[in-house]
């Protein structure tokens, strides 16, 4: 994230005051659980068999090719396989999560009813 504001690694733990090492220890518990979150959303995006379309996918690629100035780079970043993998994962993902909170908000609201 700090890459894409022209900060080195080095420099944001330099402003924090912390070694590599602290920095680390912190984001684990973090980690952890992103991890959990994207691999329970992934198979929330299989069950309902929730894909990315390939207009999707080009609107991410050309984000993605501006955030990380690949500009130059742009027919070799959007042909490579890797991303075009992580970013239909990251589309998927987003749209399981989306799924997930309109279906809660759903049932929430059937629920208030029902009440009545």
């Amino acid at each position: 994230q700090y890459k894409m504001y022209g900060i080195t690694l080095e420099q944001m733990l330099q402003m924090q005051g912390k070694t590599v090492h602290q920095y680390a220890h912190e984001m684990m518990p973090v980690i952890e659980n992103q991890l959990k979150l994207t691999y329970i959303l992934r198979e929330i995006a299989k069950v309902e068999k929730i894909k990315a379309t390939k207009k999707e996918i080009e609107a991410k690629l050309e984000e993605q090719v501006v955030a990380y100035g690949q500009e130059d780079n742009k027919e070799e970043f959007m042909k490579n396989e890797s991303i075009l993998s992580a970013v239909k994962e990251m589309i998927e993902t987003e749209k399981a999560q989306n799924f997930v909170f309109d279906n809660a908000k759903a049932k929430k609201a059937a629920a208030k009813k029902s009440e009545k």
